[in-house]
């Protein structure tokens, strides 16, 4: 099952960065099992959104072979005006993969010389193949 427009929404992406910014839809059902009244996103859930979100970037479906180094380091919870950045870095692709790297942080778009630094909620590394 996609994930896209059930859980989540895409606000927006850029092939040229690597960010795609995304809002999480409360009322999904997942959310109703992943815990009544305190709705957490699951760890699954969360690499399965980079899945989507890279092959919008890179314009072809994509397979997940390998999941490294996967931290979670904040809860990433869904609210009325939540918004999640993916950022995709140090992606190479060899004859058969992409490796990268991916960031998931919170908006910094309001930030001022005062503000706290950004949030990093996930971090981990991907291969993946073409399918």
């Amino acid at each position: 099952m996609k994930l896209q427009s059930n859980l989540y929404t895409v606000l927006s992406a850029c092939r040229q960065t690597g960010v795609c910014t995304i809002h999480l839809i409360e009322d999904c059902m997942i959310y109703q099992a992943h815990f009544p009244g305190n709705p957490i996103t699951p760890g699954a859930c969360i690499i399965q959104i980079a899945q989507e979100l890279y092959e919008q970037l890179c314009g072809h479906s994509v397979e997940i072979l390998e999941v490294k180094n996967a931290k979670f380091l904040k809860t990433i919870t869904p609210s009325p005006d939540n918004r999640y950045h993916y950022s995709f870095s140090n992606i190479s692709a060899d004859s058969d993969n992409d490796r990268m790297q991916v960031v998931v942080s919170d908006d910094d778009s309001s930030t001022s010389e005062a503000a706290e630094p950004i949030s990093i909620y996930a971090k981990f590394s991907l291969v993946c193949k073409s399918r």
